[in-house]
């Protein structure tokens, strides 16, 4: 090649004084967006994470609790009276103190549940409150059976003991034939 042309190109606008460096600062600024790019994504992987893994850990605690609730209910039909030491009989009327915020009450008359549910901390709990006997209406003669309110209230962990739920149901028994009726269901702030 000639001397003069490859002068010029090695002063021309292409060469290797006029790049001052362009090419390492464009790199750096691509990685720089990759990596800021990368960390944005990691950071909102991590998040949808935790809150699926939340999300999943207070469904788990809510069958533990509506187990926990029906184990209740079960134990009403066949042995619900209130005289029975497991049942507090000092049950507070419809919008009274609430027993069940009491652990006092919680650790005389609340009963463990005898089912174990995979993958929760502990077993659920419930606390089976009398409410109130009533006179019911019977069809074929009146005045009908006695009829008991229970109200019971569950709580239960899921495999975090920072996640736990509390429901509460009210139950109607009638003492002749021990039916058992569901008369409300709530899922309590804690």
């Amino acid at each position: 090649m000639d001397r003069g042309v490859a002068k010029r190109l090695s002063e021309g606008a292409l060469g290797p004084a006029s790049q001052g460096g362009a090419v390492l600062f464009l790199g750096l600024a691509l990685l720089l967006a990759i990596t800021a790019g990368a960390l944005s994504a990691a950071q909102t992987t991590s998040l949808e994470l935790r809150m699926s893994r939340n999300s999943h850990d207070a469904a788990l605690a809510l069958r533990a609790a509506d187990a926990a609730l029906a184990e209740a209910e079960a134990w009403l039909e066949t042995d619900g009276d209130p005289a029975d030491p497991r049942v507090y009989a000092g049950g507070t009327r419809y919008g009274e103190g609430a027993a069940w915020r009491d652990q006092t009450v919680w650790a005389a008359h609340g009963q463990t549940a005898g089912m174990r549910l995979p993958g929760v901390v502990e077993a659920p709990r419930y606390l089976v409150e009398w409410v109130t006997t009533y006179l019911g209406t019977g069809l074929e003669s009146l005045p009908g059976p006695l009829v008991d309110v229970f109200r019971v209230t569950a709580t239960a962990v899921g495999s975090s003991r920072a996640t736990v739920v509390r429901l509460q149901a009210t139950f109607a028994r009638t003492r002749d034939d021990g039916e058992v009726r569901r008369l409300s269901w709530a899922e309590l702030d804690s």
